[in-house]
């Protein structure tokens, strides 16, 4: 692959991309966390057979809309006694607690 954009200082124009598409999956929340799931155990596969063993394999997820609500309003509640960046601030009084996650401010 091949960035389109000039890169920032120490990136380079090239780099390498894996990908795995599911065909003829469902909508179904299950279905597309086991193909989520499969898809991992595939690329971990890919690595092992390539000769990259002792791989440890770290899985994040935020759960459904209701796990994520209740995360996103304990974020909310223990953000708001933080010391924050005015962007940050400004996103907690929005009510968008992971967007704070993503600052680069320290």
């Amino acid at each position: 692959m091949f960035r389109h954009e000039r890169p920032q200082a120490g990136r380079y124009r090239q780099f390498y991309q894996l990908g795995v598409e599911m065909l003829g999956g469902s909508a179904d929340r299950g279905q597309v966390i086991y193909n989520d799931l499969q898809a991992i155990k595939s690329a971990v596969e890919c690595l092992e057979r390539i000769g990259l063993t002792d791989l440890t394999v770290e899985i994040n997820n935020l759960g459904g809309k209701e796990t994520l609500k209740a995360y996103n309003q304990y974020l909310l509640t223990e953000l708001a006694q933080a010391e924050l960046s005015d962007l940050s601030m400004a996103r907690v009084a929005a009510g968008h607690a992971l967007r704070v996650l993503d600052s680069k401010s320290e």
